[in-house]
């Protein structure tokens, strides 16, 4: 069975809005952060034009969530250097997008955007 609209039209509202405040869209040319549907789970790359041809957009893919209709929640997968998918096992069925989104950006094991330099 599909993602009720209702619920797919507030996701997407949700991830453009987590997108565009995370890589603003205001510099052209640049990376964004664009989230794309695939099925029942959506794929959150980063993206950039292509070095030696600028209109030729490539993608990164940073985090995957995954709807369990059994559940009627969501899961967050991270992508590794060889494109293959984990599941991120800090947070297994943490049912919504929004707490999933905090858990992508505060990223304590540093899979999605990578470790911070300790502070220490």
């Amino acid at each position: 069975m599909p993602i009720p609209v209702v619920l797919r039209e507030s996701v997407d509202r949700e991830l453009l809005a987590y997108c565009q405040w995370r890589m603003p869209w205001s510099m052209p040319g640049k990376e964004i952060l664009a989230h794309q549907w695939q099925g029942e789970e959506i794929i959150l790359q980063r993206q950039h034009p292509k070095p030696n041809s600028p209109d030729e957009w490539v993608g990164i893919s940073i985090a995957k969530f995954r709807y369990q209709e059994s559940r009627g929640d969501w899961s967050l997968d991270w992508c590794d250097k060889d494109q293959a998918w984990h599941q991120f096992d800090v947070l297994i069925g943490a049912g919504t997008i929004t707490r999933l989104v905090v858990a992508l950006e505060r990223d304590p094991t540093g899979v999605f955007w990578g470790k911070s330099p300790s502070l220490g």
